[in-house]
């Protein structure tokens, strides 16, 4: 159940950037891995949902914004790995 739900999310972020902001953000299957493995991890199940949404929030929400504002606008971004970088989640990228 918490796999599903950590991909439906994953899924409602990239499709409300491409929506709202205009960036076409795609993930590769291993960092698609990475993150649910990460999001679903023991410690943050443990607070249910909520949990798995904080999670979310600090290994994609964030990292992910940061590096919007950075490339701008309308730039297509492909998500190559998401890993743990002293202690801070850090999305690896390809952009044009």
């Amino acid at each position: 159940m918490a796999l599903e739900l950590a991909g439906k999310f994953i899924d409602v972020v990239l499709s409300n950037v491409r929506i709202r902001v205009g960036n076409e953000v795609t993930i590769d299957p291993r960092a698609r891995a990475e993150l649910v493995a990460a999001v679903t991890a023991d410690e943050h199940l443990a607070s249910g949902g909520r949990g798995l949404t904080t999670a979310l929030e600090s290994h994609l929400v964030n990292p992910l914004g940061r590096l919007l504002f950075e490339v701008g606008p309308r730039a297509a971004v492909r998500i190559t790995s998401v890993r743990l970088f002293d202690g801070q989640p850090r999305l690896e990228v390809v952009h044009r």
